[in-house]
């Protein structure tokens, strides 16, 4: 299955929006969160998540039911209710005005839609965009105003045939996809009617490094914060099935090592696909975002950004080199944690440079609601750069299925890259 961004025709409509506040006050008016030097870095950037169940998993559902266990839900994740603040000048932060979460219960978002589609209709549709999770997810940008923006947006859509999707956007700056997935994940839990956890797990933060930041840094963008313009984005969503991950292995000549993941074979496959495209300009390098750790099933974590975004160069021309060369670059990546030059800039992570995202390890099957789970999962991200982005996760159907992938880059190099993906590797 391919789609590619952006619908002629978007099938969502009817738009209903409305808030949910925690169940219980934070307490002190001067709580906040503090934004750490790699969450600001991300401000730019949103990830979307979407879940899409059918009928029998949400029949005799409505938006009250949905919206009951989200009062005590937020309570564990006050962060999230809050809105972006600045400190005063004469304050004693270190970086006089530099934001940070004001954790004022003002609440995440909640959007009621429409699909003129039904489930089945969606799932098999090919117009251009209609699997990006930008369909079903909400266009999220913090600012101007960035006191009244909210960090979260939770969009339920009904299909025609009685179905629902479930959409996430949520700001970076709070944390990673792992964290997002844990978020969405509880509520799921909670819907169910189990009791909330007493408190959260916290990850490590990314290992220290010296090596220097992969984020490139753009010009001031005030208080809207979004992507300064860069060409048309579009993404190309593909399935890679068990058979065809089998299929990659072949072509490519490898012997398969034990530990081999399919996010190295994938991404070692889209790096050679993006190089040809682009006639090896500006791609002998790329950027690998991994967590080292992922979280246990049963660890909700509080958000965190704890990934880990690290270098992996070639001293050869990538376009014309065997995947197993490749495939030798990548997993021998180099990176961690670091420091920012100017903690309080403006920063582009993803697509600074092609940048491969790991997300095997995310628990996207945690998302259950009566006991089903559901038939689509993906996630992406906004804010990309022209270098672009490739998201590999799990598909919902289970470990050792195939894998989600999608690519996010200019428009102008989309159907080229999808043409070296049917042609030369089968996908």
């Amino acid at each position: 299955m391919v789609s590619m961004k952006k619908a002629d025709r978007n099938p969502v409509y009817g738009a209903k929006l409305s808030s949910v506040v925690p169940a219980s006050v934070t307490g002190d008016y001067k709580v906040r969160h503090e934004l750490a030097d790699q969450d600001l870095a991300l401000k730019l950037h949103y990830i979307k998540g979407v879940y899409v169940f059918r009928e029998d998993a949400v029949r005799g559902l409505s938006i009250y039911d949905l919206k009951k266990p989200m009062f005590c839900w937020l309570d564990l994740f006050p962060a999230a209710s809050g809105r972006i603040r600045r400190g005063e000048d004469d304050s004693n932060d270190s970086f006089p005005g530099r934001p940070f979460v004001k954790c004022n219960d003002s609440g995440v978002r909640i959007v009621e839609a429409r699909c003129e589609l039904t489930v089945d209709e969606w799932l098999s549709g090919t117009e251009e965009g209609l699997h990006s999770p930008d369909t079903l997810a909400y266009d999220q940008v913090l600012g101007p105003d960035l006191g009244f923006s909210p960090l979260v947006y939770v969009q339920f859509t009904w299909f025609k045939c009685g179905g629902m999707s479930l959409g996430l956007s949520w700001a970076h700056l709070l944390g990673d996809f792992f964290s997002a997935s844990s978020f969405i994940n509880l509520w799921a839990l909670l819907l169910s009617d189990h009791v909330p956890p007493s408190s959260l797990h916290m990850p490590p933060p990314p290992t220290p490094t010296d090596s220097p930041s992969p984020f490139k840094p753009v010009a001031p963008v005030g208080d809207l914060w979004i992507a300064p313009s860069c060409p048309m984005m579009g993404t190309l969503s593909l399935r890679v099935t068990p058979e065809q991950l089998e299929r990659l292995h072949a072509l490519s000549g490898l012997v398969r090592p034990r530990d081999l993941s399919a996010f190295e074979l994938i991404s070692a496959v889209l790096w050679k696909s993006v190089s040809r495209v682009r006639a090896d300009r500006g791609t002998r390098s790329a950027v690998v975002c991994e967590r080292r750790r992922a979280p246990r099933g049963d660890a909700f974590e509080s958000p965190v950004n704890a990934m880990a975004f690290g270098r992996a160069e070639a001293d050869f021309s990538v376009a014309e080199a065997e995947v197993e060369e490749i495939l030798g670059v990548i997993r021998k990546r180099k990176g961690g944690g670091w420091a920012l030059e100017h903690p309080t800039g403006d920063y582009v992570a993803y697509g600074a440079e092609l940048t491969f995202v790991d997300l095997e390890g995310l628990e996207i099957g945690g998302v259950e609601i009566n006991g089903e789970k559901a038939v689509f999962a993906s996630y992406g991200v906004g804010g990309v750069g022209e270098g672009g982005a490739v998201v590999v996760l799990p598909e919902v159907a289970g470990k050792g299925m195939g894998r989600r992938v999608n690519v996010i880059m200019p428009e102008a190099e989309l159907g080229k890259v999808r043409d070296e993906l049917t042609v030369t590797w089968g996908l």
